[in-house]
């Protein structure tokens, strides 16, 4: 199931019932907190290595080794989608280039997915990582903010441990 922005943004103002809420003062205020909160949730989500959906491997192709500064190292092009390098191990980054002393070095890196292309079981983690920021930053969230993070932990364990914990489904949630 994908998902765009708009659809999101309405499930996080259902969420936290904004229809239900009589503001007005700080009505543009409040949709520019969430539709920040949603790039920041994006962006570390894409940073995160607990989420394995983003992670790519590649296989990099070294070019040159003969240069006075390498010194017994391979010189290979950084992924140009690569955010970071996980478990690095025995490679160094320098700006736009990755060295090794391995002549066939493997990498595997995270990198930043569209919210389109976003596995469906990650959208309600993103929705609750929202209203957790909302309800910290407007009181008139705040009564709510257990429940919020109750629901976001319960989200967050079952993509990382794909599976749903066995009382997920008694709390209303399944």
């Amino acid at each position: 199931m994908s998902i765009d922005r708009k659809t999101l943004l309405s499930k996080v103002n259902r969420t936290l019932r904004i229809r239900d809420l009589n503001y007005n003062a700080d009505d543009d205020k409040i949709a520019n907190t969430i539709s920040e909160v949603l790039e920041e949730t994006i962006n570390e989500i894409a940073y995160n290595t607990a989420f394995a959906f983003n992670k790519k491997k590649a296989k990099l192709s070294y070019y040159d080794t003969n240069l006075p500064d390498l010194k017994g190292y391979y010189k290979y092009n950084k992924p140009s989608a690569m955010l970071n390098l996980l478990a690095p191990g025995d490679v160094d980054i320098v700006g736009e280039f990755i060295y090794s002393k391995n002549k066939d070095q493997e990498v595997e890196y995270n990198q930043r997915i569209l919210l389109s292309d976003m596995p469906s079981n990650i959208i309600n983690y993103i929705r609750y990582q929202i209203c957790v920021e909302m309800a910290m930053t407007y009181p008139i969230f705040s009564d709510r903010l257990s429940e919020f993070l109750t629901f976001r932990d319960f989200e967050y364990a079952a993509i990382t441990n794909n599976e749903r914990p066995a009382y997920y489904n008694r709390i209303g949630r399944g």
